[in-house]
């Protein structure tokens, strides 16, 4: 039975990911996850895809308690404001009224990436209005956190021993950037969860994940090669359709919050493809 092997959030979007044994989901996924975003002097949000010095941020947050560090500066710490300095902002397609989080993290920022940048949260939800192409399958238009197009993004070990088969120098997953990784014995089997139960919490699987230029920067040193994209193209792209890509993982949906352990097993409830995954160039694996 596939078993869950390691639980990630990110915080600071785009930031180093920071392990944990066990989470308590709520109706939006792991409270941790993705709750403080770096903006530009024209607020927009900044990620690895334009600024690949994000890799040597490390960032923690515990009990509303955030904690930076990053080679060569000091430790920064301070508790997230909720209220404050209002700035209007974009978020990928959507515009987004951000809580800046003060003068003090601003300037850590800027002098750890070399940009004038500040640190900012949400002053509230907002409402997704990504292009009509992206939405497929279940979508919650409604969010405060900045997690992309999903509560979470799921992986599995078998799809990344299956990739690294192929590689003359394997790869570590967080090139990914997983939520939760599943310890299974099939690779891209979780192209059919479309219902699932992991602990306490349900999931409801809504669409593969498409992939980027970021998973080929390793996330330690910022670097960027070709792999894994190279590769993958062979045999995870979409042939065709609204979401041509490459695809490895998929996003999903909490439908029933409660706490997740490592090492609980994944019971499928309900199986079938999730969106894009019938598009793919490769032959699913039967459960």
């Amino acid at each position: 039975m596939p078993t869950l092997d390691a639980i990630y959030a990110y915080p600071l979007k785009s930031a180093r990911a920071m392990a944990l044994s066990s989470a308590n989901l709520d109706t939006q996924g792991l409270p941790q996850d993705r709750r403080l975003v770096i903006v530009n002097q024209r607020g927009v949000v900044v990620t690895q895809k334009d600024c690949p010095a994000l890799t040597k941020i490390q960032a923690d947050l515990v009990d509303e308690h955030i904690t930076l560090t990053a080679a060569g500066m000091p430790v920064y710490q301070q508790s997230i404001q909720s209220a404050g300095n209002a700035i209007k902002g974009q978020f990928y397609f959507d515009q987004v009224t951000f809580v800046d989080q003060g003068d003090a993290a601003a300037r850590w920022l800027s002098n750890a990436l070399d940009q004038p940048v500040r640190l900012a949260t949400s002053l509230n939800a907002f409402e997704r209005r990504p292009p009509s192409e992206y939405q497929i399958g279940r979508f919650d238009a409604s969010q405060q956190r900045f997690a992309y197009m999903g509560h979470v993004l799921i992986t599995n070990t078998a799809s990344l021993a299956d990739l690294n088969s192929k590689l003359a120098d394997p790869l570590p997953m967080d090139r990914f950037r997983p939520n939760l990784v599943i310890n299974t014995d099939l690779p891209f089997v979780e192209d059919q969860w479309l219902r699932f139960r992991i602990g306490a919490a349900e999931f409801e699987g809504t669409m593969t994940c498409e992939r980027c230029i970021m998973t080929t920067q390793d996330q330690s040193t910022g670097q960027r090669g070709k792999e894994p994209l190279r590769t993958l193209s062979k045999y995870r792209k979409f042939s065709g359709g609204m979401l041509s890509g490459i695809v490895f993982g998929i996003y999903a949906n909490v439908v029933v919050p409660g706490t997740i352990n490592v090492g609980d097993s994944l019971e499928l409830l309900e199986q079938g493809a999730v969106a894009g995954a019938t598009q793919q160039q490769s032959t699913l694996p039967t459960p």
